[in-house]
């Protein structure tokens, strides 16, 4: 069993882990980083065979909400998040509270 949480949260390959940091997938930021240190899907000739649908619907859902809603943790929580260890997916602690504002000026039809 391979540790993923703890590589993706080790400050050698991802400065300031638990900062939301989206360019440090960046091509420039991942070019000097080994590929293993990200495994969200497992590597190697067994990956999950998924991997591409899963990508590409989470990318869509992602880009409908966020063109239409901007998101940040409510003032109820406390960072960092802490993590349940009791769990085989990492799951927060308790709940989550997040601000949820509608973006202004978007055409909805």
């Amino acid at each position: 069993i391979i540790p993923v949480s703890g590589i993706h949260h080790d400050p050698n390959y991802y400065p300031d882990p638990e900062k939301f940091d989206p360019t440090r997938f960046s091509k420039e930021n991942s070019a000097d980083r080994h590929p293993a240190t990200y495994l969200s899907f497992g590597i190697g000739p067994r990956y999950c065979f998924g991997k591409r649908l899963g990508l590409f619907q989470a990318k869509l859902i992602l880009v409908i909400f966020l063109s239409h809603y901007k998101f940040s943790l409510s003032d109820k929580m406390s960072t960092p998040l802490r993590y349940s260890l009791n769990t085989f997916v990492q799951t927060p602690n308790g709940e989550v509270y997040l601000r949820i504002q509608k973006r202004n000026g978007i055409n909805h039809s």
